[in-house]
């Protein structure tokens, strides 16, 4: 099969190279010249698009895809589908897109994500110092007894001791809830940006390649197309298909 692709990629590469031998007939000339305008069109379309923009409408079309995976496993399971393979498609649509959108949007809104990790921060860690104050005014021992099932937690990993007072298991239990918003955070950023980063490899090089193209062969732009055909039935011919 693919010696038949690499003998086809000679034979069009060739043809195109050889010009106007070949281009006698007023129909051939208006086929090339129709594909040399549809591909600097397609380049032109290409090369003005940024990659940030690009990515923010890739981030929403991922969200929609996200969404209406959630609604078909939903309605699965009210109208009692039962089909292995389509649950196992809305199942890996529904992750894989929603950790795209998600890492996307974590990077390109990081602005908002930072404020919502900070009022994370201010509930979790600031709203744990509560705990002490109701313990002062209603003698409730919130603090204790948040204390003690953070003790038998954590006991198989480590100890924490008893009987250290109301400031000491105070400042354990806002440290944990504080810690654990900073860890999420730290987490979210080692997922996020490797994914953000290939997201924006992947959309950046076909831009910037139309732009590199646009600027070698300006009046032509389709001879990138056939030159690589070319080439790639020489390479085939010269070293794939020996034995």
């Amino acid at each position: 099969m693919v010696k038949e692709l690499a003998i086809i990629a000679n034979v069009v590469g060739s043809a195109y190279f050889m010009g106007g031998m070949l281009l006698q007939h007023d129909k051939a000339k208006e086929l090339v010249e129709s594909m040399d305008s549809g591909f600097k069109g397609l380049l032109l379309e290409i090369k003005e698009k940024q990659p940030a923009e690009t990515i923010r409408m890739l981030v929403k079309i991922f969200g929609g895809i996200t969404g209406a995976a959630f609604v078909g496993i939903l309605l699965m399971g009210i109208l009692r589908i039962h089909s292995q393979q389509l649950a196992f498609v809305l199942s890996v649509t529904f992750l894989v897109t929603g950790i795209l959108s998600g890492s996307l949007f974590w990077v390109l809104k990081h602005k908002e994500v930072v404020k919502q990790v900070g009022q994370w921060l201010l509930f979790f860690g600031g709203g744990s110092l509560l705990f002490p104050v109701m313990d002062v005014l209603t003698n409730a021992e919130i603090t204790n007894v948040v204390y003690s099932m953070m003790q038998a937690s954590f006991s198989p990993l480590f100890t924490l001791p008893n009987g250290n007072g109301l400031v000491y298991e105070a400042a354990v239990v806002t440290g944990f809830y504080t810690g654990f918003v900073i860890i999420f955070y730290a987490i979210a950023w080692l997922y996020a940006a490797p994914i953000a980063l290939a997201a924006w490899f992947i959309v950046a090089v076909p831009i910037f390649g139309a732009r590199a193209i646009s600027r070698a062969f300006p009046q032509q732009p389709i001879v990138v197309v056939f030159f690589a055909l070319w080439l790639f039935s020489v390479f085939y011919f010269s070293y794939a298909s020996n034995p």
